[in-house]
C-alpha cells in the first residue's frame, strides 16, 4: 500500500476546527486502509492535585489546520535537537541486558 503525505510537520501547532482543540503534533500514524491520523498534545491541569499532565487526542490528518502561535517556542528541527537540551529518558533508560534483541524470541 502506498502512503500519502499528510503535510503535517511534527512539532508545529495545529487546531481541529470541529472541536476547537489546539495542540502540538507529536505523531502521525497510517492505518491499513489509507487513513492517516495525527496526534495533537497539550497540557491539562489535574483538578485534584493542580499538576500539569499531558492530554493527547488523535484526529484525521486532513481535518486539522495549521495554528500559528506568535511568540511560541519553536519545537521543530535544530531548535529542539541541541546539546544543551536535557536528557528526557527514552528507550535506552529501560534497556534490559538480559532481554533478547531478536524480535522473534
Amino acid at each position: 500500500m502506498r502512503m500519502k503525505g499528510t503535510g503535517i510537520t511534527l512539532g508545529k501547532t495545529y487546531r481541529d476546527p470541529v472541536s476547537g482543540f489546539i495542540g502540538i503534533a507529536t505523531s502521525v500514524t497510517y492505518w491499513l486502509h489509507g487513513c492517516a491520523r495525527v496526534e495533537l498534545e497539550t497540557g491539562g491541569i489535574d483538578k485534584d492535585t493542580g499538576a500539569i499532565k499531558p492530554v493527547s487526542v488523535y484526529f484525521d490528518s486532513d481535518r486539522v489546520k495549521n495554528h500559528e502561535v506568535k511568540g511560541g517556542p519553536d519545537l521543530t528541527g535544530e531548535a529542539v535537537m541541541t546539546k544543551s537540551a536535557p536528557i528526557t529518558g527514552g528507550a535506552m533508560d529501560s534497556f534490559d541486558p538480559g532481554r533478547s534483541v531478536d524480535p522473534r524470541r
